[in-house]
């Protein structure tokens, strides 16, 4: 499970930095996106020494992962999550996003951006094609651009969705609530309607969960380690996590509050720290918002 979601965080960041530095280049098409992961995925293996996303193996990295073991979905609640799961992918896979926010301003967004070769400040009386987070589009761009068709989007909040239970036992214990209840919850949570009625969709509910859960968790890990590759982490899920909608903004109160005794760990390796910091800052909403006031200015 450690290792999807340090893929889930690095591949979100990696498409949402895409977006904006392909749109500064007038370079958001096919073309400018190999050569973007290209470029990025040379330099995660001379960072992280390929595969860039192993971890060290330890007791507690096998007790997360034995988590997902095919025997546990034989009982009740592991089995509800699974048939959810199913029937989310399936009603996403056989019906193209038609949700509110998809058809006004989502889809939309992307075909401008996509046609525009970049983000560009569309002439339209819905305010919310220039003023909502970006991030969700960032995500299903790269899509669109290999595919020509919005089916596929749906498959981003159902890796998100899938992410859930692990990430929500993780975060249980580290908060220091009882493995036993941890189990339970980590299952039934996921199944809330909101979160099970959005899966198969591109809402951004869902997605948002999945980032600030992971923001507190590789926090808790960053300080029970002292890695610092862990905090780049929770500063990356963090940015993620505003850029999806800028009404998430109050959830970085808890997450600071996790990070704040790791922040030691950036003396570590100061430089590479402030560039994840910067990333983080680029991925969030912070864009947006200074787009926004540029243009009223």
């Amino acid at each position: 499970m450690v290792k999807l979601v340090k893929l889930w965080i690095l591949g979100s960041a990696a498409c949402v930095a895409a977006g904006w530095i392909l749109s500064v280049l007038h370079q958001v098409n096919l073309a400018g996106y190999a050569t973007f992961f290209f470029v990025l995925t040379l330099a995660l293996a001379a960072e992280y020494k390929w595969p860039f996303w192993k971890s060290r193996a330890n007791g507690a990295g096998r007790a997360k992962w034995a988590l997902w073991k095919p025997r546990r979905f034989r009982r009740y609640l592991p089995m509800l999550f699974f048939l959810t799961a199913v029937l989310a992918a399936v009603g996403g896979a056989l019906h193209a996003p038609n949700n509110y926010d998809a058809l006004t301003y989502r889809f939309p967004r992307v075909l401008h951006w996509w046609a525009a070769s970049g983000w560009h400040w569309i002439a339209t009386p819905n305010e919310r094609m220039n003023l909502a987070g970006s991030n969700f589009e960032w995500l299903m761009m790269p899509l669109f651009v290999a595919t020509h068709s919005d089916r596929f989007f749906f498959l981003i909040n159902i890796v998100g969705y899938l992410l859930l239970p692990g990430l929500i036992f993780v975060v249980f214990i580290g908060s220091g609530v009882a493995r036993r209840v941890a189990r339970f919850w980590m299952w039934l949570l996921p199944a809330a309607l909101c979160y099970a009625m959005q899966a198969g969709s591109i809402s951004n509910d869902t997605i948002a969960v999945t980032y600030f859960l992971s923001a507190i968790y590789f926090a808790f890990e960053a300080r029970r380690t002292g890695n610092v590759r862990n905090l780049w982490l929770a500063f990356l899920a963090a940015g993620l996590l505003t850029g999806v909608k800028a009404s998430n903004l109050p959830l970085l109160l808890p997450v600071a509050w996790v990070i704040w005794p790791a922040l030691g760990l950036v003396k570590k390796r100061f430089a590479s720290s402030v560039a994840v910091v910067l990333l983080s800052l680029v991925v969030s909403f912070l864009p947006t918002a200074a787009l926004r006031s540029e243009e009223h200015t």
